[in-house]
């Protein structure tokens, strides 16, 4: 329940940040703002400083309420997946995210 709480913190706290680089996705929908979210969320899971993380393969599904990317850091890819959903009614939101190093 706290790695829930914390990616959704982290992900409203990037929300309200300025993004200050640019990390180019393969998905063309994506933009750099999305990219700073997502190596944000995949930092603690995959043990790697944010800011040295590079996204690519980002596959939004319907409702942006799954996606799924690749995270590389260090010569290391480890795939990510992250599924949001309501758990009580509208606007209480949890997300469940999970990161595995590639086979």
């Amino acid at each position: 329940m706290n790695k829930i709480i914390f990616v959704f913190f982290s992900c409203c706290v990037v929300a309200c940040t300025p993004s200050t680089r640019y990390v180019k996705s393969e998905s063309s929908a994506r933009n750099d703002f999305e990219n700073d979210n997502l190596s944000l969320a995949s930092s603690g899971y995959i043990g790697c400083p944010a800011s040295e993380i590079i996204i690519s393969g980002v596959d939004v599904r319907s409702y942006d309420d799954a996606k799924s990317w690749k995270a590389t850091c260090r010569n290391k890819s480890f795939y990510c997946s992250e599924i949001s959903y309501y758990r009580t009614a509208y606007p209480e939101m949890a997300v469940q995210l999970s990161c595995a190093e590639e086979i």
